[in-house]
C-alpha cells in the first residue's frame, strides 16, 4: 500500500468535529506507550514479543500520524520523503551509493530480513 492511499482510507474514520491536532499529537503519545509498554515486558518481565501487538500499536501510530498531515495539509509521502532527505544529509555515508532518490527501488526484504528475530 502507498503512503498516500493509506492517508485517503485511514482518513474516512477521522472525526470532523475534534481538535485534530490535539488528538493526533496525544494520540501519538499514548499508541507510543504501548509499544513501549510491550517492549517493556519483553525486555524486563520475560514475555514474548508479540509482534502482532506491536504492529497493531505502530498501525495506530499511522492512523495519528495521517490526521496530523491531513489537518495540516500535508501528505504523507511528503513527510516519509523529507525524513529520507534529512537522513542522508545527516548520514551521507550510509546513502553513498543512492544515485537518484526517485529510482531506488530495492525492496526493503533484500536489506533487512523481515520477520527474523
Amino acid at each position: 500500500m502507498k503512503a498516500n492511499q493509506y492517508q485517503l482510507l485511514a482518513m474516512k474514520t477521522a472525526n470532523p468535529t475534534n481538535n485534530k491536532l490535539l488528538n493526533s499529537a496525544l494520540g501519538l503519545c499514548q499508541e507510543s506507550g504501548e509499544v513501549a509498554k510491550i517492549i517493556k515486558a519483553y525486555e524486563f518481565q520475560g514475555d514474548e514479543l508479540n509482534k502482532e501487538s506491536v504492529m497493531n500499536e505502530l498501525g495506530e501510530m499511522c492512523w495519528f500520524i495521517v490526521l496530523m498531515c491531513t489537518n495540516l495539509r500535508i501528505s504523507f509521502d511528503e513527510v516519509l520523503e523529507m525524513n529520507i532527505r534529512n537522513l542522508i544529509k545527516k548520514h551521507p555515508k550510509d546513502f553513498k551509493d543512492l544515485k537518484d532518490l526517485n529510482e531506488y527501488k530495492k525492496p526493503l526484504e533484500d536489506e533487512y530480513s523481515m520477520g527474523a528475530d
